[in-house]
């Protein structure tokens, strides 16, 4: 509706991650730079709160963006499972491992 009327190309206001549109405030700069911080010194979990809509998910996208190509993996779990074994099925999904109906134990090796 409003792209015709102004002439954009795109939609402004989608939901999607477009990093070419990655404003980087003062904030963000800072979870960036901790984000990779904690990455580049080994840590092994990192949260990034704030309230909804914000940019923590795009600061994070970011961050695996600037990462790719260093060595090491990492992956975003954006909703984890509340449930301690469906956790572990989404670590594993993330990093391409097999989640199948396995045990705990299994999981974890």
């Amino acid at each position: 509706m409003y792209e015709s009327h102004w002439n954009f190309s795109r939609k402004p206001f989608d939901n999607d991650f477009d990093l070419s549109l990655f404003y980087e405030s003062k904030d963000h700069r800072e979870a960036l730079n901790r984000i990779l911080f904690a990455v580049r010194e080994r840590k092994s979990l990192v949260l990034v709160s704030g309230d909804h809509g914000l940019g923590k998910s795009l600061v994070a996208r970011m961050a695996l963006t600037r990462l790719q190509g260093q060595g090491g993996s990492a992956a975003l779990i954006g909703n984890p499972a509340h449930e301690p074994l469906a956790f572990l099925r989404q670590v594993n999904h993330a990093f391409g491992l097999e989640c199948s109906e396995q045990p705990r134990f299994r999981l974890l090796d």
